[in-house]
This record gives structure tokens, C-alpha cells and sequence, in this order.
């Protein structure tokens, strides 16, 4: 599958420029249904892309991504969703609470990135 391809890709990328070659993160690419719905909890009319789990305490996580889910999007949106939900992994400890105001820094951290990203390949 295609999504999956590009999604390994855009995963092994941003896991080694983000520096998380020294936490276990497991990865998991679904296309199963049942799978998806448990996971993501997918209410009407809503479309969740991943889902991060992360033990900062022992620099571990398990990423699910909905794979379907990815059918159209752009290599940059793949990397965009890629790199937002690493970022869960990174700030994880910093949570307090529920998941809104960690929602927001890894959005900002991950516009951040491909700003600067863009800044540097736009200034070459």
C-alpha cells in the first residue's frame, strides 16, 4: 500500500532528526478496521490520523497510525502528521492533566519545524 510505504518513510526520517534513536518507539500501520475503531475511538464524523502512547520514564512509546485514513494526502502532510505525533513522544513528560494543552505545543512545535525547514531550503 502506498500509505504505508510513505509512512515508514516520513517515520524513519523525522525519528532520526528528532533525535529519538535512543527511546524504543514501536509503530504501528493499520489498515484493520477493528483495529482502527478501538484505537482511534472514531466517532461520526471524525477522523483521527495517529494516536501516540509514550513512558517518558523509560523513553518508550507506541505510535498507531489509521492508514486509510492517509489515501490522497501529500508527502508533506504525511511528514506533518509524522512529525506531530513524534513530538507527543517528546514532551509527553510535560503533561498535566488532559491532552489539550499538549495538543497545542506539539501543533505550534511541528508548524516550528517545517517553518524552519522551509526557511533553510527557500534561503540555500
Amino acid at each position: 500500500m502506498k500509505s504505508k510505504k510513505r509512512l515508514r518513510k516520513a517515520i524513519k526520517i523525522w525519528s532520526y532528526r528528532l533525535g529519538l534513536r535512543w527511546w524504543h518507539v514501536t509503530t504501528v500501520l493499520s489498515t484493520d478496521k477493528e483495529l482502527i475503531k478501538d484505537v482511534f475511538g472514531i466517532k461520526k464524523n471524525e477522523t483521527v490520523l495517529g494516536r501516540t502512547y509514550a513512558n517518558w520514564k523509560y523513553r518508550t512509546a507506541i505510535i498507531y497510525f489509521n492508514v486509510p485514513a492517509f489515501k490522497g494526502f501529500s508527502e508533506r502532510k504525511i511528514e506533518q502528521i509524522v512529525v506531530h505525533e513524534l513530538m507527543h513522544v517528546l514532551v509527553n513528560e510535560m503533561r498535566e492533566g488532559d491532552i489539550h494543552h499538549e495538543e497545542r505545543a506539539v501543533t505550534s512545535l511541528t508548524e516550528a519545524i517545517f517553518w524552519t525547514v522551509d526557511d533553510l531550503v527557500n534561503n540555500d
